[in-house]
């Protein structure tokens, strides 16, 4: 009999370990004292803290809570980078006149895991939406040397050059690099390396090759109901006509 009651606490203690944090525990997160906490308690709280903001933001709830959460666990764990990254998306997605904060966020997310090409890339994003484009390109060549075998980096870099440059033939290389990654992967459902490289054909004139690229990124498009999208591409595709 004690082996099946083992095996019933065991199982108990999983759920309740992967059971969503809740609001009553968000709240007793929100009141504690870093200063009052052995390093032990005080790393494992800033994960909780983490985790329940993560969870918050996933809902669309980006707003409040998630931010105090996140100021909470980087107050207990000022080196935990992914606190960094989170706040510099929720920043980012916010105002423009918020800018500058996530650009600070992603640059200390950079700082504590400069290899990492999801914080580059955002942070080349960010820099490029804020026309500051030579150190946006800076960080796009950091962020693609950093996931060689990644699709996302590539893509963006690839369609920075699409937007602000004449750099066409560069910019079908980078979203091809993408391409040939998410194949090895057996993945088909990133619609953007499709359309920046069909855009790019589009402007070095190869018609054919660009109307199969954007008859790809349309269909995916559709797929995720992404009508603007989709509603770009049919402009372009008009052009070829």
């Amino acid at each position: 009999m004690k082996l099946p009651r083992l095996a019933a606490t065991i199982c108990l203690l999983g759920i309740l370990l992967a059971s969503p944090l809740s609001a009553q525990d968000a709240s007793a997160l929100l009141k504690l004292d870093a200063a009052s906490l052995g390093e032990g308690l005080r790393l494992e709280k800033a994960q909780e803290a983490l985790r329940l903001a993560q969870q918050s933001i996933d809902k669309g709830e980006k707003q409040g809570q998630s931010l105090d959460l996140l100021l909470k666990a980087k107050e207990l764990d000022p080196e935990l980078a992914q606190v960094e990254f989170e706040l510099g998306r929720l920043y980012d997605d916010w105002r423009v006149s918020l800018r500058q904060r996530a650009r600070e966020h992603y640059q200390a997310f950079v700082e504590l895991r400069p290899k990492d090409s999801r914080g580059l890339t955002h942070l080349a994003n960010l820099l490029s939406n804020a026309g500051l484009m030579e150190e946006a390109e800076k960080n796009y060549r950091l962020a693609t040397a950093a996931d060689p075998n990644g699709s996302w980096s590539w893509s963006q870099y690839a369609g920075f050059l699409v937007d602000n440059s004449d750099r066409y033939q560069e910019a079908v290389q980078l979203a091809s690099r993408g391409l040939d990654n998410t194949r090895s992967q057996d993945l088909d459902n990133d619609a953007w390396p499709w359309r920046h490289r069909g855009v790019a054909y589009a402007r070095l004139g190869q018609k054919e090759k660009a109307k199969s690229d954007l008859d790809r990124a349309r269909a995916i498009f559709q797929r995720y109901n992404d009508s603007w999208q989709v509603g770009q591409i049919d402009q372009v595709l008009a052009g070829l006509k």
